[in-house]
């Protein structure tokens, strides 16, 4: 990117290729799930187990379902009954007190009252009759649920075991489909990858560098992704490290070239600063801003200004251009 741009021109650029950026990964990420969605093995096609211990199978869960629906049913019954109960008790306990009053005052019942304690009692007892029911009967139920629960166990058991060698061999086909579908996905990102990154080596100088770097940025990224969905996590943590260390090296590596030797744009592009900042392009050390014709540092002894094979002003020695003429001197 021209550092001649103006700033605001040079930050959208930088913004619409971020944003280019994500438009590709998104990109990316749809072809991706496109490999994904190849037809898989199914668990199904793997499993040959009896229809008989299926049938049972099933046959015995409905019969689990049934019993369990069965206590909870009768419980609410024998909730229900203990109500009953309870009251005809207190009904039966408010009777026999009237007649225990009646006699200690020397007093014979009467027939209404002798009636109604009479039938509180045959109400306490026939409840507390269907009570006694309800619990055998639930205790029957119980024993049935608990029977059908150890049936199903051992039918379940047995089908796990005979499904044990298809769930292996599916398991095998898995993992040979999810090795195939990373290869096939591998197949389209690596090239993306290699293609972006062998224009950005060849278009060094390209103003359309930022379009380069957000593909690149963009399927480094899927790349990631991809390794790390589809490579075991004790073989991706190497590869992840070692992509890192590379990354990191490589650009050491191109900051200490750049420093070292610099590139024309670059040499340029530092002793312009150094110029405006009044100081030295090669070592660094302040200038003062009034100086003759002919200027040297007096650090390094690096001539700084001196005149133009043009016109004769005083020119930087160091820059392309004359300040006065524009003519172009080696510098």
């Amino acid at each position: 990117m021209s550092e001649v741009a103006p700033r605001g021109v040079r930050w959208t650029i930088r913004f619409l290729a971020f944003l280019l950026a994500i438009l590709l990964m998104t990109f990316f990420d749809f072809v991706l799930g496109d490999i994904d969605d190849m037809k898989g093995p199914r668990l199904n096609d793997y499993l040959q187990v009896a229809p008989q211990l299926q049938e049972r199978h099933l046959e015995l869960q409905l019969r689990v379902k049934t019993a369990e629906s069965s206590v909870v049913r009768e419980r609410e019954i024998q909730k229900n009954l203990q109500v009953s109960l309870e009251n005809a008790q207190s009904t039966m306990d408010q009777m026999s007190e009237i007649h225990r009053l009646r006699l200690e005052k020397s007093q014979q019942p009467t027939e209404r009252e002798i009636g109604a304690l009479t039938q509180a009692q045959e109400r306490f007892l026939k409840t507390q009759e269907s009570f006694e029911s309800a619990n055998a009967k639930i205790g029957t139920l119980e024993a049935d649920l608990h029977r059908f629960r150890a049936d199903k166990n051992s039918v379940q058991e047995t089908i796990r075991e005979l499904e044990k060698p298809g769930r292996e061999s599916y398991q095998d086909a898995y993992e040979a489909f999810r090795y195939r579908t990373a290869v096939w996905k591998l197949a389209f990102i690596v090239p993306v990858f290699l293609s972006g990154s062998w224009v950005l080596a060849r278009r060094k100088g390209s103003p359309y560098r930022p379009l380069c770097l957000a593909w690149i940025g963009a399927a480094f990224l899927q790349l990631g992704m991809v390794m790390h969905e589809h490579f075991p996590k004790d073989y991706f943590k190497y590869i992840a490290i070692a992509a890192s260390v590379s990354i990191v090296g490589w650009f050491l590596l191109r900051l200490i070239r750049n420093v070292s030797t610099p590139s024309r744009d670059a040499l340029h592009r530092r002793r312009r600063e150094a110029y405006h900042g009044s100081m030295c392009p090669d070592c660094g050390y302040p200038f003062p801003e009034s100086h003759g014709a002919t200027s040297s540092c007096s650090s390094c002894g690096v001539e700084l200004f001196g005149p133009c094979n043009a016109c004769g002003e005083s020119r930087h020695r160091l820059l392309p251009f004359c300040l006065h003429c524009g003519a172009q001197t080696a510098a």
